[in-house]
């Protein structure tokens, strides 16, 4: 029931904001890109939920098991390696459109 509330909101969400700015990160989630200055990538469905959570955090610690329920939606089989790997592609696609956002781990949280 939980997740499905959060896909709710996940959806509501993106209807409701024609983008979404952090800093010099510029997330527009109808057209599924992250722009910084000029440069703009695209973004796969489980990036562009991961970056919108991130981003409306407001700066809060998010939970590995917080993070790893809005990628891997209902897998509950999915290794912390795979969420690693995961925001590594995703920290490298904001490095590539010259952003200065940094995504941090935060040792012994979640």
């Amino acid at each position: 029931l939980l997740s499905f509330v959060r896909a709710l909101l996940r959806r509501e969400i993106a209807e409701n904001l024609e983008s979404i700015s952090w800093g010099d990160l510029m997330l527009n989630p109808q057209a599924s890109k992250v722009s910084c200055a000029e440069n703009s990538t695209n973004l796969s469905s489980r990036e562009l939920d991961v970056l919108k959570l991130l981003l409306t955090s407001s700066g809060r610690l998010i939970s590995h098991e917080e993070l790893q329920a809005v990628a891997y939606k209902d897998s509950a089989d999915v290794s912390g390696t795979a969420l690693r790997v995961f925001l590594t592609g995703l920290r490298e696609k904001l490095s590539k459109i010259g952003s200065k956002i940094q995504i941090l781990n935060v040792r012994g949280y979640g």
